[in-house]
């Protein structure tokens, strides 16, 4: 059972946390930023192809994400 569904308001905790908290996710946004800078150039690298193959790699596997492998248990 998922007991985390409560959220802490965020002034119940102390400064020092609030603030360790924001130095973290700054560090994460930074992160993101980064991952979102790289992976722009490999897509912009693969060129138009990849269009193509990721829709012909969809096709193949789209029978797959609806009904379960011959022999695999439900």
């Amino acid at each position: 059972m998922n007991e985390g569904r409560k959220r802490l308001d965020p002034e119940e905790l102390p400064r020092s946390v609030r603030a360790a908290l924001e130095k973290h996710v700054a560090l994460d946004r930074e992160l993101y930023a980064l991952a979102e800078e790289i992976v722009a150039a490999q897509l912009a690298a693969a060129g138009p192809r990849l269009s193509t193959d990721l829709a012909a790699l969809r096709g193949w596997l789209a029978p797959s994400l609806v009904e379960p492998p011959p022999g695999a248990h439900a």
